[in-house]
């Protein structure tokens, strides 16, 4: 079982999940101050599948302020008082979409921040960074699928971006914001997308194939047993869903790999 549902702001993604009475893991968290889309259930197993998708997001960032989270509920740590910032005031939105399809578009190596959920030695950054031990983990390639720029209200941003799963959009805005000689902090994150699923007004139920957008193959009885007995050589390259009678199952064509979603193949 996988459900939608809205994360409001100011609430951490496991109080949010147990406030509506579920005590689920999800499919990918919202920081605290975020708010929007959020996943969860108990199919573990497409786990991995789910967490391919894309993600968009409606951001709100502040240039010239830097804080230690990355985000405004953070400890401030500079502002920029320069000449040269004030010069940014003159900013186009056709310049700052033009810096993200250079620098950043297709894909761009992203530092992981410091107050992140990522794991080091089975342990979140954040708890090491509430204790003053920064742990700096290698860079990971994020794809930046679609950048727009909404509005500038300045210093503010307001942007629309679209990501592969596992970026931050906090180290992202900072990384734009270096790249016109500045700091910069968010301030607003909205999840809008995972997939094709949009940010529900209310928690909704969703089905594999809501989620997951690939073929659907109805096989024989005969094929589906011998799926089932281990005999997976007619097994094409692909993500695709089998389905037999009310039966359905989930096929990593990639790694010959076979989840069924309704147990029971004879």
């Amino acid at each position: 079982m996988i459900l939608a549902a809205s994360k409001p702001v100011n609430m951490y993604t496991r109080e949010f999940i147990k406030s509506l009475g579920f005590s689920y893991g999800h499919f990918g968290t919202l920081d605290y101050f975020a708010e929007g889309l959020l996943l969860f259930g108990s199919s573990s197993r497409l786990a991995p599948y789910i967490h391919l998708l894309p993600k968009t997001y409606e951001g709100e960032g502040i240039l010239g302020r830097e804080t230690d989270t990355q985000d405004t509920t953070g400890r401030l740590l500079q502002t920029d008082t320069s000449v040269f910032f004030s010069s940014l005031a003159h900013v186009t939105k056709q310049e700052i979409e033009e810096k993200v399809k250079h620098t950043f578009q297709p894909s761009y190596f992203q530092n992981i921040p410091y107050f992140s959920a990522t794991k080091h030695l089975g342990k979140p950054l954040y708890e090491y960074a509430r204790q003053n031990i920064f742990i700096k983990k290698a860079p990971v390639e994020r794809t930046i699928f679609h950048f727009t720029v909404n509005k500038i209200i300045f210093p503010k941003i307001f942007f629309t971006v679209k990501v592969s799963s596992g970026t931050y959009i906090r180290q992202f805005f900072v990384d734009l914001a270096k790249e016109f000689s500045t700091i910069g902090t968010l301030d607003a994150l909205k999840r809008t997308h995972i997939g094709n699923i949009q940010n529900p007004s209310e928690t909704v139920l969703l089905s594999p194939f809501d989620l997951l957008d690939y073929p659907v193959e109805d096989i024989s009885t005969e094929l589906w047993n011998k799926t089932f007995q281990g005999k997976r050589d007619h097994l094409k390259n692909g993500y695709y869903f089998f389905q037999h009678n009310q039966d359905l199952a989930f096929v990593d064509g990639f790694l010959k790999k076979v989840l069924p979603i309704v147990k029971n193949p004879s």
